[in-house]
């Protein structure tokens, strides 16, 4: 018998970590990977490093994933959003997991955002950011309590609340 994932937002803090051995953590969002039509936990851990602005992918991503990097920093110039001039590491994991899809845009997106210090408000526990119907009815047989989803899944919201 298998006990019931749930999966939450993380968000470390950065700095204070001296105990750790390390001065900043990564910021980590979850959230769900599809292989076909079943679901997996994907954690998605930002970190925001010194040096030449660029963005990397890395944790088995295809290609559709790699574009991700263009379609996250492309939303969030034309949403003003405060886009660091810093290299962005984007890891995926676990990393023998290939991912695949756009799902984790929007993920992605809150990660750096979180990261660059430009989200500060409280994401419940047990919740994932989502940017698919398929993947919203994976998390919930994942267990997830709490759904983010893009203005064009608001539906999907609606469809999952109603399955509680």
């Amino acid at each position: 018998m298998t006990s019931p994932t749930v999966s939450l937002i993380l968000y470390l803090p950065k700095g204070g970590n001296e105990n750790i051995g390390c001065d900043w953590m990564a910021t980590i969002v979850t959230s769900i990977g599809l292989k076909g039509i079943e679901g997996y936990i994907v954690q998605i851990e930002v970190q925001l490093l010194p040096g030449v602005e660029s963005v990397s992918i890395v944790g088995l991503p295809d290609a559709s994933v790699k574009e991700s990097k263009d379609r996250v920093m492309a939303a969030l110039y034309a949403n003003n959003c405060e886009v660091p001039d810093k290299k962005i590491v984007i890891n995926l994991s676990l990393a023998e997991q290939k991912k695949n899809s756009p799902i984790f845009d929007l993920a992605m997106a809150n990660g750096i955002m979180k990261e660059n210090g430009d989200i500060k408000e409280f994401v419940p526990e047990g919740a994932a950011f989502l940017g698919m119907l398929p993947a919203i009815i994976a998390a919930k047989k994942e267990k997830t309590r709490h759904f983010f989803v893009g203005l064009t899944m608001l539906y999907a919201n609606i469809v999952a609340e109603g399955e509680r």
